[in-house]
């Protein structure tokens, strides 16, 4: 047999009267010592007067048969405890399993919010197994009843997971990279990254020292597109990080919302451009007679754009994909980072010196 008597004393701080009744009948049958002070203290304490007045008894049994019992004959177990039947090798957690239980926890709730009931369900199982007292305490035994349809019967829906966790019927569900709202969620995406286009088109014109002219803007498309495409790369990367970290999203409605603040961080780079003298541009002959415009950037003007585009994207990332500001920052960093390197070897950063 198992030792379930920790758990039901975990149980007795259980907000639900139902729960907290199960654990003092289960300790007064149990007959261990261990259950003796806990009873006292529901007895003393309990917000029901019935629980009291049943916890006394219990406390009162558990005395007698304690005084009757030799201790190596005490049984100091309970039986039919379906959770002890899941998981017979856990009592009590480690805090790296509460901590990890928490995690998965949250996840939880945030792929319910979503709509994504399978990924929930997962992530509420993961959080049981690291975590099995999470099945006498409330919130952790609703959202299974929501989650798994049993309505007003939450035992019923611990009961079914917990059957899961002993037969080790645990698998990853597949990662929903579209939803039903993609198709036009991409539309969306495509417009905007041809509006990006178009500014970035702008921005290389003004660096390259031109009037901003319709022949200048396009001068500055295949730059553009160069850039936009190391964009798109790095946002892609960005997604299957955020996904790792344990983001919750779709592709096109990620890409939407982060080229959204990138179109609106290029426009200001833009009018920064037109209106402020962040950066010096010269012109000088190549031996073969062609033009080459160096560009020197002011160091403080870069600073200041890389913390207004971090500042932007993380909290893009953040509420796109719902996980934590500290996360979200890494993503964007490690996205800019890829940006960056991308656009060097595509040489579009050939011509641009920080001063």
């Amino acid at each position: 047999m198992v030792d379930t008597v920790k758990r039901y004393i975990f149980q007795l701080q259980s907000l639900e009267p139902k729960l907290r009744r199960e654990a003092i009948v289960a300790l007064s049958q149990a007959g261990d010592e261990r259950a003796v002070e806990p009873l006292k203290r529901i007895a003393a304490n309990d917000p029901d007067p019935e629980l009291r007045a049943l916890a006394a008894d219990a406390e009162q049994r558990v005395e007698r048969e304690r005084n009757f019992l030799i201790p190596e004959q005490s049984t100091a177990h309970v039986p039919n405890d379906r959770l002890a039947l899941a998981m017979p090798g856990r009592i009590e957690p480690t805090a790296r399993d509460k901590r990890l239980a928490q995690q998965h926890l949250h996840q939880t709730f945030t792929f319910s919010d979503a709509g994504n009931r399978e990924h929930a369900v997962y992530h509420l199982t993961l959080a049981i197994q690291h975590n099995p007292l999470l099945v006498y305490e409330k919130p952790a035994r609703f959202l299974a009843a929501d989650l798994m349809g049993a309505g007003d019967a939450p035992q019923q829906a611990i009961d079914v997971l917990l059957k899961r966790i002993k037969e080790g019927d645990i698998q990853v569900p597949p990662l929903r990279l579209m939803d039903a709202d993609s198709r036009q969620t991409i539309e969306r995406a495509a417009l905007i990254a041809f509006a990006l286009l178009l500014v970035m088109a702008v921005i290389f014109a003004q660096l390259a020292g031109k009037p901003l002219t319709l022949s200048a803007i396009l001068y500055g498309i295949p730059q553009a597109l160069l850039g936009l495409l190391s964009l798109v790369f790095a946002d892609l990367l960005m997604f299957v990080v955020a996904i790792m970290l344990g983001g919750v999203s779709t592709v096109p409605r990620f890409l939407n919302g982060v080229l959204v603040a990138q179109l609106a961080i290029a426009a200001l780079v833009a009018a920064t451009i037109a209106f402020v003298p962040v950066a010096s541009i010269s012109t000088s002959k190549l031996a073969d007679g062609s033009n080459f415009t160096l560009v020197t950037a002011n160091t403080f003007s870069l600073l200041a754009a890389f913390s207004v585009n971090v500042f932007v994207q993380t909290t893009v990332v953040y509420r796109a994909m719902k996980i934590t500001t500290d996360k979200a920052m890494l993503t964007v960093i490690l996205g800019m980072a890829v940006t960056l390197i991308a656009a060097e070897f595509s040489g579009i950063l050939q011509t641009i010196r920080i001063g």
